[in-house]
């Protein structure tokens, strides 16, 4: 058999797929998309193709290539190699919930082979599970360097990002101390998103404040979030009409924006 990518005019006039044992089932499916290449001539593009096919199996580490003569033309021969499969899942970094209530979740799941799109497909699921189990925000998996498969076991390293600094923008002084004091969410604490829309409601409520808007600032080497507060001040000019609040609503953005995983990083 002749390695790597063909760059021939010969005809395909057959396949040839040898695949570990664990993916047969899987790779049975393809067999008409890759028949009905036959008698086609034999390009470098229809070889990518049949490889993209095996690739997005998921479960697929390797596909080696090759060509051998067949009835006046060339077999297409594909060695197909299988992820390792799964013995462990670990997730490590959480304080405030059980691993395993979280890996219940998981459509990933030992003694699988492992199929790299699913599991980041549930990696991705974790912001909102832990917002749904315990009111809090931004916890997730942001690199792809913490997510390691060693002989069959997977650790995940998961950052539960704290609060930061409050900044504010568009008031300063007095009128800056009074929205500071007002924010509840503590530094060093988690982002509980109960205590968070509260404390922006508590700022819009202030007599000084026209509206507020926000935005989460990460730091990933630190950890935390910093919330980005931009006020509009209220118009306090000596005889200006203004409308009073209505109790209880927040401002325009806080009510249309929804936080829960890390999508601005």
């Amino acid at each position: 058999m002749a390695p790597g990518f063909a760059a021939s005019s010969s005809m395909i006039t057959g396949y040839e797929i040898v695949a570990d044992p664990i993916l047969t089932a899987a790779i049975a499916p393809l067999k008409a998309a890759f028949m009905a290449n036959v008698g086609k001539p034999l390009t470098r593009d229809v070889q990518v193709q049949d490889v993209k096919r095996l690739q997005e199996l998921g479960t697929v580490a390797m596909v080696r290539t090759g060509t051998k003569p067949y009835k006046e033309g060339a077999k297409l021969c594909y060695r197909v190699e299988a992820n390792p499969v799964i013995r462990s899942i670990e997730l490590s970094g959480l304080t405030r919930i059980e691993p395993a209530e979280l890996l219940a979740e998981f459509t990933t799941k030992p003694g699988q082979v492992l199929d790299y799109a699913q599991l980041f497909t549930d990696l991705n699921r974790i912001p909102d599970l832990y917002l749904q189990r315990k009111g809090i925000m931004y916890t997730d998996v942001t690199d792809l360097k913490d997510v390691k498969v060693e002989d069959g076991r997977v650790s995940v390293k998961v950052r539960e990002f704290v609060m930061g600094e409050v900044v504010i923008r568009g008031v300063s002084g007095s009128e800056a101390d009074l929205v500071r004091h007002t924010f509840h969410v503590k530094k060093g604490e988690p982002v509980v998103r109960s205590q968070l829309l509260g404390s922006l409601c508590d700022v819009y409520q202030l007599s000084t404040v026209e509206d507020v808007d926000w935005n989460p600032r990460f730091d990933k080497a630190a950890g935390r979030v910093d919330i980005v507060l931009d006020v509009t001040p209220a118009n306090t000019t000596p005889g200006a009409v203004t409308l009073k609040k209505e109790k209880g609503r927040l401002p325009q953005e806080s009510r249309k924006a929804d936080p829960k995983a890390l999508s601005e990083l």
